[in-house]
């Protein structure tokens, strides 16, 4: 009777569901079948695609190329195209008998920057392991990259797995802000659709897919067709600060920095998952970073402050400095806590705030400003505290290890937070530090692999160890340190820190022609002309032809009002390299400057042949047809530039302007907005924002604008002056003349100064 009620239900069922329901059950079960047989055809691999539905890569060189040897075994080498940021490594293809082989991978820290391999941790691993374990041979390979974060470690993981690693060490953390990147909509979809698109990814039926799209892709070459799906990055790292705008690129934003940590998340996951799946113990280094004795990279205001605020902020931060520098600590600690209550958002000032409270023994205050300042950082090369967080949630699973750098670093710090004892800039170890994570690593070797003993490491002579190698090692390996350390800092925008350093390594200045260079930039950075001159000068006698030491005199001549000694420098530089975009602009502006506005054009023409979408040429085209009154002509150079980067603020900022020009009030004010928002600092913004705003009547928001341009650049009249006539429009004539005596003691000389305060 049951039975016969079962068929009554099934049969009820269909008959209210009607044949659609019929159909799609028969559809699930049949593509399950197909499903399973799919997976059961021999020669058939249909392993899971590793494809990042974040972000793709415009082509993929492997890391390593095989090569026969002259006794006749395969080995495999850093491919040459990789040697930029990679170490050169040379090892056999397949594992000898009786040997551990370990793969490192990572960014720079696992290189061995600022150095090389040498003196990395992988290196000092391998020295570690022969000397303490005796029962077979260990061999370490340093897979590490400058400059590459998550997802391209996820790459090289992937094609390390086929050289039969016995384990594979991962630091990776602090690089995942480093390029810039568009995220898909995929990021939006809502969870239930990723998890399903998650399932649907484990089916034979999509990887089979997957593989052909990615065959039919590679033979075709459709890149259009990736950048409908994710984001396209070049094959190789093209890093935000070594783009022409450099810190100003990087801007708050909230949702951007989720999407990070979502890809960050993901591709943690993924290289747990290839370790598992291939059978690889994994561990991960839990990154580390200088936060006692490293300020922040980049600072930026509350956007919601009020300038009367930002005003009040900016002389608290700078008394409460002039404070510390003075030793008034006490003064100090309460100046800098007024700053940081006004703006809690400044990264620098938690800083500066955090290392008196160092220096007043008050180290638990002093931690949180200094954490403070690190997670505020709007540059985030140290990885924030969310970074670490999804390591120790992705490794608890137990798929995976996780070594605690911080914890083990911290014990040896003479203080509560880890500084320049340990590390040589931002988050890059010392060559002792790297031995003492080297120990760690065997240590935790033992805890995963049983079968690895290495009984002798507690009678490890480290000092001896560490001696031993450093004297081994070239005076120009040496050198390498405190001259890469220098451009990293450089790059940063860290001038008095270099300073500092290159001014202690009198050596290297006098021989080494790199150094002269970027204490040249060092001291223009600072003001010093006639010294950054003297540099540039230097370098040149030692590298006559060291391209940016040709550009860059070239330029500070220009600046200087030595316009001959300027052109002769761009003459010869362009009879080197005929086709640098940066040398055939700054040659142009320098003519334009002059007046000579057809040979200027001629050099931006040159550029744009060399490169037709270069934002930066065809925004340098179009101030100079401004310049020279044809704001029409102009505008469409401006408007090209957009199509090309949507956000550019400099394009932005002048077709704004070109708007304002025409009287078209609104769409002026739409385009002024976009630039702010890409680049709130920018006082060339802000004035023109003011000066839509006064004629619009609108004097209170005018004030506003002129009155954050003054803060940000009080190096041109022009800005006292703007705000002095928003004064006078207002009949505010105590402020007016306040702002007109204060502009006079900077431009005593100024003709409309005077002849404003003379009314």
């Amino acid at each position: 009777m049951r039975r016969f009620k079962l068929r009554l239900n099934v049969k009820n069922i269909f008959k209210k569901t009607g044949l659609k329901f019929a159909l799609i059950v028969f559809g699930i079960i049949l593509t399950l079948l197909l499903d399973f047989l799919l997976g059961m055809i021999p020669g058939l691999d249909i392993s899971e695609a590793e494809s990042d539905p974040f972000v793709g890569f415009s082509r993929s060189v492997p890391v390593f190329e095989g090569y026969r040897a002259e006794n006749g075994t395969e080995r495999l080498r850093t491919a040459y195209e990789k040697q930029r940021w990679f170490n050169r490594q040379d090892f056999s293809r397949c594992k000898l008998p009786g040997t551990f082989r370990i793969i490192t991978l990572g960014g720079s820290t696992t290189y061995g920057r600022p150095y090389r391999h040498e003196t990395s941790f992988s290196a000092w691993l391998e020295k570690v392991l022969d000397q303490t374990c005796d029962q077979r041979q260990y061999e370490v390979i340093n897979a590490g990259a400058i400059s590459y974060a998550s997802y391209r470690v996820k790459i090289v993981l992937e094609e390390i797995l086929a050289f039969d690693p016995d384990l594979v060490v991962i630091y990776t953390g602090h690089n995942e802000f480093l390029e810039q990147r568009t995220y898909p909509k995929l990021l939006n979809t809502s969870p239930f659709i990723f998890s399903l698109t998650g399932l649907a990814r484990r089916t034979n039926f999509y990887r089979l897919a997957a593989k052909i799209k990615n065959s039919l892709k590679k033979a075709d070459n459709k890149t259009a067709e990736l950048r409908a799906g994710a984001g396209l990055l070049a094959a190789e790292v093209e890093t935000l600060l070594d783009q022409s705008a450099g810190l100003d690129l990087y801007q708050p934003d909230t949702v951007f920095t989720q999407d990070v940590y979502s890809h960050f998340r993901f591709n943690v996951q993924r290289m747990i998952g290839l370790c598992a799946r291939s059978g690889v113990p994994l561990l991960f280094c839990l990154p580390v970073d200088n936060t006692r004795d490293f300020s922040p990279f980049k600072s930026s205001n509350n956007p919601a402050l009020p300038s009367t605020k930002r005003l009040s902020f900016n002389k608290l931060l700078a008394t409460g400095t002039a404070h510390a520098d003075r030793g008034e600590f006490a003064r100090a600690i309460k100046t800098l806590t007024g700053a940081v209550e006004i703006d809690s958002l400044y990264a620098e000032a938690h800083f500066r705030l955090g290392r008196v409270l160092l220096v007043t023994g008050d180290t638990a205050a002093a931690e949180k400003h200094l954490l403070l300042a690190r997670e505020l950082d709007v540059c985030p090369l140290r990885a924030p505290d969310r970074i670490r967080h999804i390591l120790e949630e992705e490794t608890a699973g137990g798929k995976a290890r996780l070594l605690d750098l911080p914890e083990l670093l911290r014990v040896l710090e003479p203080g509560v937070l880890i500084g320049n004892e340990l590390l040589l800039d931002h988050i890059h170890p010392s060559p002792r530090t790297n031995l003492t994570i080297a120990v760690e690593i065997a240590r935790r070797l033992a805890e995963m692999i049983p079968e690895v003993n290495p009984a002798g490491l507690d009678k490890l002579d480290r000092d001896a160890l560490y001696d031993k190698r450093m004297v081994e090692l070239s005076a120009d390996y040496l050198e390498l340190g405190p001259l890469n350390l220098a451009k990293v800092l450089v790059w940063a925008g860290k001038y008095p820190e270099v300073r500092r350093m290159l001014g202690a390594n009198p050596a290297l200045l006098e021989r080494n022609g790199e150094a002269r260079y970027l204490m040249g930039v060092v001291q223009e950075k600072g003001g010093d002309f006639e010294s950054a001159a003297g540099y540039y000068a230097g370098a040149l006698k030692l590298l006559s032809g060291h391209r940016n030491s040709l550009t860059f005199l070239a330029r500070l001549y220009g600046q200087t009002e030595q316009p001959e000694r300027a052109e002769n420098l761009y003459r010869r530089a362009l009879g080197l390299y005929p086709d640098d975009i940066s040398l055939l602009c700054n040659y142009g502006i320098l003519l334009a400057n002059q007046g000579l506005f057809d040979r200027a054009m001629d050099c931006f023409d040159r550029a744009l042949k060399v490169n037709s979408n270069s934002t930066s040429v065809l925004n340098n085209i179009g101030l100079l047809l401004l310049m020279n009154k044809e704001p029409d002509e102009a505008f469409t150079y401006f408007e090209r530039s957009l199509a090309i980067m949507p956000g550019d603020p400099q394009a932005n900022n002048y077709s704004g302007l070109i708007y304002l020009l025409r009287g078209n009030y609104q769409q002026s004010e739409k385009r002024l907005l976009l630039a702010l928002r890409a680049n709130p600092e920018d006082p060339s913004v802000r004035t023109n924002i003011g000066n839509l705003y006064r004629r619009t009547n609108r004097l209170a928001e005018a004030e506003e604008q002129f009155k954050l341009a003054l803060l940000l650049d009080q190096s041109k009249p022009d800005h006292f002056l703007n705000l002095a006539l928003i004064y006078r429009d207002q009949g505010n004539g105590s402020r007016l003349i306040d702002v007109l005596r204060e502009g006079l003691k900077k431009f005593p000389e100024d003709h409309r100064l005077i002849q404003l305060l003379q009314r």
